[in-house]
């Protein structure tokens, strides 16, 4: 099981905790749509070395355009602003 899926299992208590973590800069939208490539990426060795921390973000925001991409068919607009803007923002 996925961290995210067990962080959705947590209590409300947590949950309310999890919930501002999360801001503008990184919606908890992303997160969601994005965990399982998150949670496939090395943040350790991209923390420490600049090179692959700009792989890492060129990276996400080529996964960023592959979800704008999907939900584009789906006609969610409100994803579809979301994801635009914290494409912009990153």
């Amino acid at each position: 099981m996925s961290q995210w899926n067990q962080v959705q299992q947590l209590e409300i208590k947590f949950l309310e905790q999890v919930d501002q973590f999360y801001d503008d800069n990184f919606p908890m939208e992303i997160r969601h749509l994005l965990a399982q490539w998150i949670e496939c990426q090395d943040w350790e060795v991209a923390s420490n070395n600049e090179t692959m921390a700009t792989i890492l973000l060129q990276n996400l925001l080529i996964q960023l355009d592959e979800q704008l991409g999907r939900v584009s068919k789906e006609k969610n607009l409100l994803l579809i602003h979301n994801l635009k803007r914290i494409r912009k923002v990153l």
